[in-house]
């Protein structure tokens, strides 16, 4: 006997199950981004290098460094004009990394050291690094400014100096030092602290980073320090260990007991006390990293169309992969993201500064994404979540010219569940409803 098609009673309740499923998807919180604008600046004939940003007033600040001297822009969030930049006019070559805004003064760090600048870009204040030392991030609690990066130290006593992990506390009015703090770990060979900041529930200051034992071992560090720079904790994954994702780059916080470090091999998860809680090796030099909205976003470069594009990743608290936009798609050149340097986030918008090759080799330019970050919260009502493969998005940005600035419309593609349109799920349940007709009019064979 031949099979028969599905019962009534089954397709019934079948249906109903897909209406419940789809019911609940079609309430599910979503989140995603939009383009408000992209500015391309090319500010000498000379090689460009993008590294961070920060808001600063009615502006936002873009970090980097022109002709090998340090070089910052302040763009008008309103449409990414730029308003003012300062290049350096002095014979060494540096640039500028990360910034803080802190009374309407502008704190900025890197190779030469500390400036602070008013809202014109008139120097108020500076302080140079010593040699065998880098600046490369800081961060402000309200009180201090904290400064990570590195100084050379002979910690293996063979009379040269190898590079250790500085962390200083200084007092903003003057860049005065209050206290400083080397840390190395183990048979130490060289290191630095890539990113720093501070937790905002707890006040203490995480530093992120990597270094090179004496068997040149690579390893993921972490150091959490009070403001007293007292080191609290010290996590340490050398290579082939669950929580080694390489250098870490950035680091970020969600603001419910969480945190965030984002690698060249991977993004780790982990609680406040410093314990392992996710890692996702499916993603590689992710170097900036924000979170907002219940969700970490993290800018890489991936090879697409014969082009290496800026492309950004959503992930869920589980770092699974929610959403991926491609930001420069229809830039037929190389773009990049440097591994230094934060991006911004203020309420729901991001800034990032990133660098391309659209005006040809030896003559690289800034390219500023200023992204909104759009989020549907969920039902509070529904509680079925369907698991689907990520969605992923093309930022259009056709006829942008450099120089130029344009507002960009994110192309919306459909979307997979979850976030089915009303409209599809009806269609769907249209369809089960004529299967069920059929089922009912299809005589059995016997």
């Amino acid at each position: 006997m031949c099979s028969s098609l599905l019962s009534i009673p089954a397709l019934i309740l079948i249906s109903l199950q897909l209406l419940v499923l789809l019911a609940t998807i079609v309430n599910a919180g979503s989140i995603g981004v939009s383009v408000k604008w992209v500015k391309y600046i090319n500010p000498t004939d000379g090689d460009g290098q993008a590294f961070g940003t920060c808001v600063f007033g009615d502006y936002v600040a873009a970090l980097g460094s022109t002709g090998g001297k340090p070089y910052v822009a302040l763009l008008s969030k309103s449409d990414g004009s730029v308003v003012r930049e300062w290049k350096s006019t002095d014979s060494w070559a540096g640039w500028f990394i990360n910034c803080v805004s802190i009374n309407g003064k502008l704190y900025v760090i890197g190779n030469p050291g500390i400036y602070v600048f008013d809202a014109d870009l008139n120097i108020l204040a500076n302080i140079k690094v010593v040699d065998l030392s880098d600046y490369f991030s800081l961060a402000h609690d309200g009180k201090a400014l904290y400064v990570g990066g590195w100084v050379g130290e002979d910690v293996n006593g063979d009379g040269e100096k190898e590079a250790v992990w500085l962390v200083e506390k200084r007092d903003p009015r003057d860049l005065s030092l209050i206290s400083s703090k080397k840390i190395y770990v183990g048979s130490w060979k060289g290191g630095t602290i890539y990113d720093i900041d501070v937790e905002p529930f707890t006040g203490r200051i995480w530093t992120v980073g990597g270094y090179a034992d004496s068997k040149d071992t690579e390893h993921s560090l972490i150091a959490v320090l009070d403001s007293d720079l007292e080191v609290l904790k010290v996590i340490d994954y050398p290579d082939g260990s669950e929580g080694y994702v390489g250098g870490f780059n950035g680091v970020a916080f969600d603001g419910k007991g969480y945190v965030y470090a984002s690698g060249i091999l991977g993004i780790a998860k982990f609680s406040l006390d410093g314990e392992l809680v996710a890692v996702n090796r499916d993603v590689e030099r992710a170097p900036k990293i924000v979170y907002g909205y219940d969700h970490l976003h993290a800018f890489r470069v991936e090879y697409i169309k014969a082009c290496l594009r800026h492309v950004l990743y959503i992930y869920d608290t589980n770092l699974s992969l929610v959403k991926k936009y491609v930001l420069s798609e229809s830039i037929d050149a190389d773009s990049y993201f440097n591994v230094h340097g934060r991006p911004t986030l203020e309420e729901s918008n991001i800034y990032v500064v990133s660098f391309d090759k659209a005006l040809g080799e030896g003559n690289l330019r800034f390219v500023v994404y200023f992204l909104q970050i759009e989020s549907t919260p969920a039902s509070e009502t529904m509680s079925t979540v369907a698991t689907t493969s990520p969605t992923v998005t093309t930022a259009a940005t056709t006829g942008l010219m450099p120089q130029e600035t344009s507002t960009v419309a994110t192309t919306s593609a459909t979307q997979v569940l979850p976030g089915i349109q009303l409209g599809v799920a009806l269609a769907v349940i249209g369809v089960i409803a004529a299967i069920a007709t059929v089922a009912v009019f299809v005589p059995r064979k016997r």
